[in-house]
């Protein structure tokens, strides 16, 4: 399914976004969904928070933070996702590592808005950066009780659709 810019998801570690909403959801780590636990949401693509290419079989994201994947770990990704004829990889990055993860893919041909695109993480209101170039969306709020985070799509975005 198909959502335009603006469209509201979640994602949650604690598995508490809000039923039958748009999810990103983790594909494996400590945080895994399990295939009820994704049934439940409208729609939902599928996160992965290791840097091996491998999981760009069955998810579309890389969790590029603190504890997950690392900046240098985005290439082979997005190339593994090209590889298996998926042209929707999205990287979930910060402000503070943005720049390095565009660096380390630029370094090996890929660019930003052709080849990937980019989850941008601020977590504090901020729902517009000063350049959007393959910014897909933003996660721009944090729930103070660790219930979810909520992001907004910059731009047209898929989701596969769910049961709920």
């Amino acid at each position: 399914m198909d959502v335009k810019a603006g469209t509201p998801f979640y994602d949650s570690a604690s598995k508490r976004a809000p039923a039958h909403a748009l999810i990103a959801a983790y594909a494996d780590g400590k945080y895994a969904y399990t295939a009820a636990q994704v049934a439940v949401h409208r729609g939902h693509f599928m996160i992965s928070v290791y840097g091996d290419p491998a999981a760009a079989r069955y998810a579309r994201c890389l969790d590029i933070e603190r504890y997950d994947a690392t900046p240098s770990d985005a290439p082979a990704f997005v190339q593994a996702r090209l590889n298996h004829g998926h042209h929707d990889a999205l990287l979930y990055v910060n402000r503070g590592n943005e720049q390095a993860v565009v660096d380390a893919c630029t370094r090996e041909g890929l660019h930003l808005g052709i080849h990937y695109h980019l989850w941008v993480a601020t977590l504090d209101g901020t729902w517009h950066l000063p350049d959007m170039t393959g910014v897909a969306a933003i996660q721009g709020y944090h729930d103070p009780q660790d219930r979810f985070d909520m992001s907004r799509t910059c731009m047209r975005m898929s989701f596969v659709k769910g049961h709920g």
